[in-house]
């Protein structure tokens, strides 16, 4: 349908439900993926702090007899990154579930959207969540004065999302 992947990000949940199957491993992240329209968007790039930030080490591979540059062995310096303190973010993302009184069977945090609204919403855009659930993303985008649009089909959940509404969370209304 048009739709370019740009990312497929890992939602690692280290504190995961427990489960009771002993015929496989248990399941402990969550896929999220990043697709954009067009090979040209909106993308505020997006930091994560180094673990070693006067690491330095090298990439790629030294042949003999190799005339490219690009892969010679080449010291890279991370600590060079940004202020010296970060590196571009990567696809692995640790953030624990949290508990809620609220009965959704796929509940996330509102820190597993904060980077993906900051990356990709620029000022004064609209995010659009097309299968709302509990309305985490309107409570998210209401509480940072982003505009938002949230579709939801399922008749108990838009009750979930107004009872929210009405609680201040989100500013949510159904026609």
């Amino acid at each position: 349908n048009g739709w370019i992947l740009r990312n497929e990000v890992i939602w690692q949940k280290s504190n995961c439900m427990p489960t009771s199957v002993k015929d496989r491993f248990t399941v402990d992240f969550e896929k999220f993926f990043f697709f954009t329209k067009s090979p040209k968007y909106y993308f505020k790039q997006q930091f994560e702090p180094l673990k070693a930030p006067d690491k330095k080490s090298t990439f790629g591979h030294q042949k003999e007899g190799n005339s490219n540059n690009a892969y010679s062995g080449r010291s890279y310096d991370a600590s060079k990154n940004n202020d010296g303190t970060c590196r571009n973010a990567r696809t692995t993302w640790t953030i624990n579930p949290q508990a809620s009184p609220l009965e959704h069977c796929a509940m996330f945090p509102k820190a597993l959207i904060e980077r993906p609204i900051d990356a990709c919403c620029p000022p004064g855009g609209v995010v659009l969540d097309p299968f709302c659930g509990s309305g985490t993303v309107l409570e998210y985008c209401f509480e940072h004065d982003i505009e938002a649009i949230g579709i939801e089909i399922n008749p108990e959940y838009k009750k979930m999302i107004d009872r929210r509404s009405r609680q201040g969370q989100t500013k949510l209304t159904f026609e």
